[in-house]
């Protein structure tokens, strides 16, 4: 699933286990399957209900303050990759109640009893993660120097000056294909499959009362809400005593 997390501007692509991510709205209109959505056609919009993800950070996410603190990598500076793991490395629980009521899932030991989400979350008051959730170990890597970039993009532009000459005539030939209209500004490329999905998705995460993703808490690892609408909320977690 590709999904930008909250407060930061990259799209990061969620990995899932298999027949983990439920089909997405268009598909479960249609009444696709899972491997209809997700393998075949290759959907990677946000599934038709409510998701719950667990991110957890690894070393290279994290810089210290001045104060000794923990901060977020500067996303300038680092590309961010997630890979899906099995479960945290400590137990965690939502802090200051955050996860009760009865539309929030039974956490895993009351679904393996067959508890109720009423007796879960609103009797017992149970913080523990739904069982629904997916976790994942967010990675940064130190990206290439503008000026490296620049030193590679032109190297390579030299050898393509020549191939980009010779067809030039064919693009100016060939714009009616993608949507030109006399105005080079408002040329758009149209490609979109049968549930709406452009070749790039590019979801707006709109975060709703979210914490802070750059001050990170000592159990480096936070909840994600992810509404069928793409909208996203991010709520730090704490490890349980």
């Amino acid at each position: 699933m590709k999904i930008r997390i909250p407060g930061l501007q990259n799209i990061i692509d969620i990995p899932f286990p298999d027949s983990k991510l439920p089909v997405c709205k268009p598909c479960k209109v249609r009444f696709k399957t899972r491997e209809h959505c997700r393998l075949r056609d290759g959907h990677t919009d946000v599934s038709w209900i409510k998701t719950y993800v667990c991110v957890i950070l690894d070393d290279s996410c994290i810089t210290l303050n001045s104060n000794g603190g923990l901060n977020l990598a500067n996303e300038d500076d680092v590309q961010f990759s997630a890979r899906s793991v099995s479960g945290p490395p400590v137990p965690l629980r939502a802090k200051h109640e955050n996860l009760r009521g009865t539309r929030t899932p039974f956490c895993t030991a009351c679904y393996e009893k067959d508890n109720t989400r009423h007796n879960c979350r609103e009797v017992k008051r149970h913080q523990m993660l739904p069982w629904t959730t997916v976790y994942v170990l967010l990675s940064a890597v130190t990206r290439i120097p503008k000026n490296d970039r620049l030193t590679v993009r032109n190297k390579s532009n030299d050898l393509d000056v020549g191939l980009k000459r010779s067809v030039s005539n064919i693009s100016i030939t060939t714009n009616y294909l993608i949507g030109y209209n006399g105005d080079d500004h408002t040329m758009k490329k149209m490609k979109i499959d049968e549930c709406g999905n452009s070749a790039i998705n590019t979801f707006t995460s709109l975060a709703v009362d979210p914490d802070d993703i750059r001050n990170v808490e000592s159990s480096r690892a936070f909840l994600m809400t992810v509404e069928n609408d793409s909208s996203c909320k991010l709520q730090w977690l704490a490890c349980c005593n």
